[in-house]
């Protein structure tokens, strides 16, 4: 004898034969959002007829990760070494580099915006190398024990360093 379907997989199916989701030009709408816009935002654009595949952002805008270190020896050679390093706030030692001011905050602060017009709009947002800069500036770091590291807790939220497409 079969199982009774579980109320999940009776979901499931369920919204297979939901109005909109067989209607394959929403689907790919849906799809090509490219993570830059929301899904309602491009379902709204969709029902008005305001629907764009948008372009992929050039290669050379940052894409708001984190910045990986380049060199982490030579940033440490600066604070006398990686054993002889005092943390900044309780003098121990330190094992950890931070960031005086918050990165992403240092990083609105020192770098310019770029437009880069591309096919039915424009991108802006920052080139990667000067995000790289500045996360690597000598001025904004500074050694610090692990614990008073994770204490600063700053803030998490990086979507304003990622690049905007603007429709024409």
């Amino acid at each position: 004898m079969p199982k009774e379907p579980t109320s999940s997989r009776r979901l499931r199916k369920g919204r297979r034969f939901h109005p909109y989701a067989m209607d394959p030009k929403r689907m790919a709408a849906l799809r090509n959002s490219r993570k830059t816009r929301t899904q309602t935002k491009v379902l709204e654009e969709f029902e008005n007829g305001e629907y764009f595949l948008q372009p992929a952002a050039p290669k050379k805008l940052f894409k708001g990760r984190r910045p990986s270190w380049i060199d982490s020896s030579s940033i440490w050679k600066r604070f006398g070494g990686k054993g002889n390093a005092k943390c900044i706030k309780c003098k121990k030692v330190a094992n950890s580099i931070d960031h005086k001011v918050d990165w992403k905050r240092y990083v609105l602060e020192s770098c310019d915006s770029y437009m880069i017009e591309c096919e039915g709009g424009y991108w802006v947002g920052l080139l990667t190398e000067e995000v790289i800069i500045a996360y690597h500036d000598p001025k904004n770091l500074q050694p610090m024990c692990s614990s008073c590291n994770s204490k600063k807790n700053g803030p998490k939220n990086i979507d304003n360093l990622k690049p905007t497409f603007y429709k024409e």
